[in-house]
């Protein structure tokens, strides 16, 4: 157990933020992720979701205040608001694609994510519809994940390691947790509110704060230490 861990009553802990596409009603500004990623670099430990797999290996530790950004949109506005702030801030994130087929979504664009590519961006596997895995056949759930985490490692010419779970109650499932890992995937992440106690982290349904638009600096500065948002 490290030192940080062994602090009584201060278990330390990692906060992992989603954000959704910026820019449109009700979605969280331009302005608004200057100021937060700006709190971020200043005030806490930015760090690749990357990190969650080098600390499950054993390879690397997990910093007391650290957190991660989290997109689960790619379009392309998100894209371009999203990458000139995180390059300003000096802050990595992590973009979830959803793949998609042919007429189900709108197409990805792959030339973009790969000008993208850098050691603070990298992109994870949003499945292939985007939508709830929850309820459906495991091998319906196997082949979205399988198929998109291929997809994505043909387009990028990279190992795809993460996936974000669609649904909220997706992490809920053990077998959905189970086809995570037969896939391929070294991480999961979930739409559950909360923070990940280091020590106790599960890799598989990591959880996530949703950033939301109009949200405080008090109340943003609260999800980040308590793992959730105000209600």
């Amino acid at each position: 157990m490290s030192l940080l861990n062994s602090i009584p009553g201060r278990a330390a802990s990692v906060v992992v933020l989603r954000y959704e596409a910026l820019g449109g009603p009700n979605q969280v500004s331009a302005a608004e992720l200057e100021w937060q990623l700006e709190h971020l670099s200043s005030d806490w430990r930015p760090l690749a979701l990357s990190g969650f797999g080098l600390y499950l290996r054993g390879r690397s530790d997990l910093p007391r205040r650290g957190v991660a950004v989290t997109f689960d949109a790619t379009d392309t506005h998100t894209l371009a608001v999203a990458s000139e702030l995180l390059a300003r801030s000096e802050v990595p994130a992590t973009f979830f694609v959803a793949t998609g087929r042919p007429g189900e979504l709108p197409p990805v664009n792959w030339d973009r994510l790969r000008a993208m590519r850098s050691e603070r961006i990298d992109f994870g596997s949003r499945t292939v519809s985007g939508q709830a895995l929850r309820g459906r056949p495991l091998e319906q759930v196997r082949e979205e994940l399988l198929e998109s985490r291929r997809h994505i490692e043909r387009a990028l010419g990279q190992q795809c390691l993460a996936v974000a779970f669609p649904g909220v109650a997706d992490s809920d499932e053990v077998g959905i947790l189970a086809e995570a890992g037969l896939a391929g995937y070294r991480v999961a992440l979930s739409r559950r509110d909360g923070a990940n106690i280091i020590g106790a982290l599960e890799p598989f349904a990591i959880r996530r704060v949703t950033v939301d638009s109009g949200m405080s600096r008090a109340a943003f500065q609260s999800a980040l230490k308590l793992g959730r948002r105000d209600q």
